[in-house]
Parts: structure tokens; sequence; C-alpha cells
């Protein structure tokens, strides 16, 4: 039995020999093809198949558009499509893992203080450590291809903030403003292929930079622009993917729901 796939990358038709009664999967950029003993993963720009041996009855599968994760235990294999190759590392089987197109991020599951995290770059196929750290309470949050960690500390009143973006490989730890008090109720989330939000502060992966949201409610997207909308004042504001401050549009404008 024979599976042909056609890769608009490559060009071409590709060929994989699998077992009778398979189910492949198909996601935006790499086919799945599951058997007992073994997951097969296909990149769409490579075109050839990769094969992970373990047993699929005790292993969890997690998919994004460019990047699926396996777990068996204290064992996780990532795969990428920009590198066509499994990534293995030791995991406990206790972090928890979350999966967007191109990144994995697995964290301990510690709501603080903070026990760690490392994520995968499906871009480049490093992986990436962010070391423990004491705090109080910690929030987190992600795009396409950018994450967010706020920490605070209350004994000394202050915030930290972890960041990572595909655009510019690597942790960024920096000090940010105090969190208004109605941010720290809870709030957030995240919004864009290259913004994450937490409370009252929005970062672009692309600048890697901070913008202020003020009371503004979480934004919402439309293609490579952002807008938000201040309920007290009754008014819109709009941020490119590039911007580094928010613009006021005319009063009036209807908020996106």
């Amino acid at each position: 039995e024979y599976l042909r796939v056609f890769s608009t990358v490559t060009g071409k038709r590709h060929a994989h020999p699998l077992s009778a009664g398979t189910t492949p999967l198909l996601l935006s950029e790499i086919l799945i093809v599951p058997e007992t003993d073994r997951y097969s993963a296909l990149s769409a720009y490579s075109g050839v198949a990769h094969t992970l041996l373990v047993d699929i009855s005790s292993a969890t599968l997690r998919t994004g558009d460019s990047v699926i994760c396996v777990r068996d235990g204290n064992d996780a294999w990532v795969f990428s499509a920009f590198t066509s190759q499994w990534h293995h590392r030791a995991i406990p089987s206790t972090w928890r893992v979350e999966i967007r197109d191109r990144l994995a991020v697995f964290r301990h599951p510690s709501i603080g203080p903070f026990g760690g995290a490392l994520l995968f770059d499906a871009l480049s196929g490093d992986w990436f450590e962010l070391a423990a750290r004491a705090c109080t309470s910690f929030r987190s949050s992600s795009s396409l291809s950018t994450y967010f960690f706020v920490f605070h500390n209350l004994p000394t009143a202050t915030y930290e903030a972890a960041t990572y973006s595909t655009h510019a490989p690597g942790w960024q730890v920096s000090t940010i403003a105090p969190i208004p008090p109605l941010y720290n109720l809870g709030g957030g989330g995240a919004f864009g292929s290259d913004y994450v939000a937490v409370f009252d502060h929005a970062f672009s992966g692309l600048t890697r930079a901070f913008v202020p949201l003020g009371r503004a409610l979480a934004p919402r997207t439309a293609g490579l622009v952002s807008v938000a909308y201040d309920t007290v004042t009754d008014q819109a504001f709009s941020l490119g993917i590039l911007g580094r401050s928010w613009v006021t549009m005319p009063r009036g404008t209807v908020p996106i729901d």
C-alpha cells in the first residue's frame, strides 16, 4: 500500500508506504501517518517522511500548523515542518504543553512560584529554556509565534516580563511598569499572529517592544492591524503590527465583536 501526496512547495508528488486501514492526518504544512508502532511525519518543504517508533496506544499527539508533538511518559518528540526532523527532549510528564503554529511550550504545572519552562522553536529547530524564578504569581499568553510571561513579586511590588519571538530567538527578560489593580484581578489575552497581551501590556514579536493597553478591552485582530475599545471614554484605537503606540480612531467607531 502506498500513500501519495502532492506538495505545492516542492511541486512534486511524494509516495510513502503505509499499512492498510491507516487514516492519515493532513495539517497545513505536515502530513501525519499514524500506525500501531509509529508516527510518520512528512513536511511540505522537503517531501521526505521521517518515522518515530513509539506505541501510539500510550502516546499522546498534539498538533499545530508547522509543529507536532508526541509525548510518551517523560519523553517528548517534536517534529518541525521547517527542519523536517523529529527533535527529542526528556521532559517530566507532569509538565503542561501548549502548541502554537510555530512553537511548542512546556512548563512546570505550578501557578506560583514559577517552576520553569522549555520552548521549542519550529523555525530554528532549537530548544530555549526559561529558568525557574521566585514570584508570587504569574500569567502567560501566546500568539502564533510569540510567547509572553508576566511575573508578579508581591513583597517587592515588582513585575517582570519574559518574552520570546521566532523573529529574534531567545528569551528576553525585562522589568515592566506596575500593573493597575483592575488588571491584577485577572484578564489579558492573545491577539494577532505576532502580538500578545497579558494584563494591560501588549508585546510585539516583530519590534520586541511593549505597548500599554490602558483601560481598553482585549483587542481584536484583522490581518496586520488590531483594534481596541475603551468603554469608559467610548473611544476606539488601532495598532499596526510594526507600531509602538495606539492611534486614536474617530469617535463613534463601532468596536469589533
